[in-house]
Order: C-alpha cells, then sequence, then structure tokens
C-alpha cells in the first residue's frame, strides 16, 4: 500500500502497480477478497483495479 500512496495520479503509473505487484496479490489466496475490501476505502486502489479492467 506504500507504493500506491506514493504513487502519482497518473494512470500509466497507477496501471502498471496494477498490472504487476496488484495482479500478483490478486492470484494468492483470498488476494482478490482483501483488495476489493481496500479498494472500498481508498480511491487510488480503486481506480488502479478500474485501469487494469479497462485497458488489457
Amino acid at each position: 500500500m506504500e507504493v500506491i500512496r506514493r504513487c502519482p495520479w497518473d494512470d500509466d503509473a497507477l496501471w502498471m502497480i496494477g498490472d504487476g505487484p496488484i495482479g500478483q496479490l490478486q492470484m494468492q489466496r483470498d488476494g482478490t477478497r482483501r483488495i476489493d475490501e481496500l479498494a472500498r476505502e481508498d480511491p487510488k486502489l480503486a481506480r488502479i483495479l478500474r485501469l487494469v479492467q479497462e485497458i488489457p
């Protein structure tokens, strides 16, 4: 989460975080559930998840 906090609100940078580290976390057991929970409270994480869905 520290990486997300330090990252600027730049869609390209946010997408890279979503495609890399967040994508890896989602592949772990219960990873998607936990990330979805966090995204409800963190608008930047929510934006990352939207970007990864929109831009393959």
